[in-house]
């Protein structure tokens, strides 16, 4: 029979025992975390620092802080920009998206929107098979808490 005392040690040998083995499945999980961050290539660094700014916040923070160059795209049509668009949006329809930008500097960010998400990712797509790679799509200005610009 045991005493208190060795039934005592048992159980701190073992409660020792677990926290080990937690600490080792930790610091393993913390190792693959580590190792895969260091395998990302810049680009993929790059690609999730953009995805900010596909949030309302995230635009509007990029809109009024003016710390990095960008060029905010409406790719709806003509009419559909008239009638509303956000601030500081340029107005190129999804079918055009490439040739529309040619002239622009290819230094800045492109954040592209339309109505529901759909010609934005359209257009994502043909500025990627252009070469273009700092995109982000916004998707629907429906998503847009901020001001819009009426005529």
């Amino acid at each position: 029979m045991l005493d208190l005392t060795q039934f005592l040690g048992y159980i701190l040998s073992m409660l020792m025992r677990l926290l080990i083995g937690l600490l080792g499945i930790v610091l393993a999980v913390m190792g693959f975390a580590a190792v895969a961050r260091a395998g990302s290539s810049p680009d993929e660094d790059g690609a999730l620092a953009l995805q900010r700014y596909s949030t309302p916040e995230g635009l509007a923070e990029l809109i009024h802080a003016g710390e990095q160059p960008y060029l905010l795209v409406d790719v709806r049509t003509a009419g559909e920009y008239a009638a509303g668009h956000i601030p500081t949006a340029i107005n190129i329809p999804y079918d055009r998206i490439a040739a529309g930008l040619q002239d622009q500097p290819t230094d800045r960010v492109l954040v592209l929107y339309c109505r529901t998400g759909r010609r934005s990712g359209v257009a994502l797509s043909e500025l990627r098979r252009h070469g273009f790679s700092d995109i982000v799509d916004f998707g629907g200005i429906s998503r847009w808490n901020g001001p819009i610009v009426r005529p």
